[in-house]
């Protein structure tokens, strides 16, 4: 009787999975920034916004209303470091965008039907950032008023995993570099 239940639970168990811990050879929080000479998103500093990593977006974030504390205000993403309880993590959606989970996550899961959790590695030495959890081939940035069909391909640039083209035009390839981040942590990303 007992494993005929855990059978038919077994679909329901497998479909959240823990996000993976960065792989990385630094304890520092670290900046990326997009790499690709000649192309209006070299140097960019990829931005926490609204779930998801940009270029050319300010970075959203947040602090409780209680307890009263001093809000920091950093305007760069440091990959991810919040005093927020419990973190937060990054992981690529199915879509490809590189995201982060929402603030308070305590299990800090990410449904395996909607997401790639693991296979982020960060070399201090390198300094480089890179995804290995699927057949990735690097990093894109795509302008996401070109999408739209009513921008000029100058961004905001929404990051993505290159797993796929998947039909999106005016992307770039890119390299993401990290640089050692020195500011202050905020509470949370939005």
């Amino acid at each position: 009787m007992y494993p005929i239940v855990v059978l038919a639970l077994l679909p329901f168990l497998s479909s959240a999975i823990p996000v993976s811990p960065l792989q990385s050879n630094s304890s520092t929080p670290f900046v990326l920034r997009a790499l690709r000479l000649g192309f209006p998103i070299h140097l960019s500093t990829l931005n926490a916004n609204d779930g998801q990593f940009w270029l050319g977006k300010a970075t959203s974030s947040s602090c409780p209303a209680e307890p009263k504390t001093d809000c920091p205000t950093e305007t760069e993403t440091a990959v991810v470091d919040t005093h927020v309880p419990f973190g937060q993590s990054i992981y690529v959606a199915k879509d490809g965008t590189l995201s982060f989970t929402a603030a308070h996550e305590e299990e800090k899961v990410v449904a395996a039907s909607t997401a790639y959790p693991a296979g982020f590695a960060y070399d201090r030495d390198a300094r480089s950032f890179t995804f290995a959890g699927t057949p990735s081939k690097g990093w894109l940035a795509c302008p996401v008023a070109a999408e739209s069909g009513d921008g000029d391909g100058e961004g905001p640039w929404l990051v993505y995993a290159d797993l796929k083209r998947g039909g999106k035009t005016g992307c770039l390839a890119f390299e993401a570099g990290g640089v050692e981040y020195g500011g202050v942590a905020v509470w949370e990303y939005d």
